[in-house]
């Protein structure tokens, strides 16, 4: 998914997302990229568009249906299961940590930033959710909690700012207010990043 999408073109693949959800009779709870369409997040990875991810506890429940694919999480309980527009969908917290084995920690810092900013949960209340589950790449999921910054307006800056990082920048200030510059409007200039060094 192109991560600069607007919040118009989220919107509109959630729309398409529940009406092709519903149409195809999906009665899993849905997961991975098809629940973050569902919460009109973006997310910093490629999608099968024509694919619906649900998740099952065990193997002996999947069921074979074109265009579904299943995923297996053991440690899936009621709790984690939400209802919205009439589906099935994992909550923000289990939808992120059950993605977690399969992206790398950039692209899960990328991920939790986008959703706080989308305000599908607080980074306390994910940190607390991420510490007492178990789940496959929790490991990375902890080191990418240390990682988190609040305050990024966009998943590529979050992607600037980490490969800053990792390039020696220390920590930066994001959307700091650039001090005695102005638009023509009189708004107050933003540089995106700025080292707090």
């Amino acid at each position: 998914m192109n991560m600069t999408r607007t919040q118009a073109q989220l919107n509109d693949v959630r729309a398409r997302t529940i009406r092709q959800c519903k149409e195809a009779h999906i009665t899993n709870p849905l997961c991975g990229a098809t629940a973050l369409k569902l919460y009109g997040s973006e997310f910093p990875f490629t999608d099968e568009p024509d694919t619906f991810h649900v998740m099952v506890r065990d193997a002996s429940h999947r069921r074979r249906a074109p265009h579904v694919k299943a995923h297996t999480w053991k440690q899936l309980e009621p709790a984690d299961i939400l209802y919205t527009e009439g589906l099935q969908v994992l909550s923000p917290e289990a939808t992120a940590v059950t993605l977690a084995g399969q992206l790398d920690i950039m692209q899960q810092v990328m991920l939790l930033e986008a959703m706080v900013r989308n305000q599908l949960f607080t980074f306390p209340m994910f940190a607390d959710y991420a510490h007492k589950r178990t789940f496959h790449g929790k490991k990375r999921t902890l080191a990418a909690l240390k990682l988190y910054q609040a305050g990024s307006a966009s998943m590529t800056e979050t992607a600037l700012r980490l490969e800053l990082n990792r390039r020696g920048i220390p920590r930066l200030s994001l959307n700091y207010v650039v001090p005695n510059v102005w638009y023509p409007n009189g708004a107050p200039s933003h540089s995106t990043l700025r080292s707090l060094r």
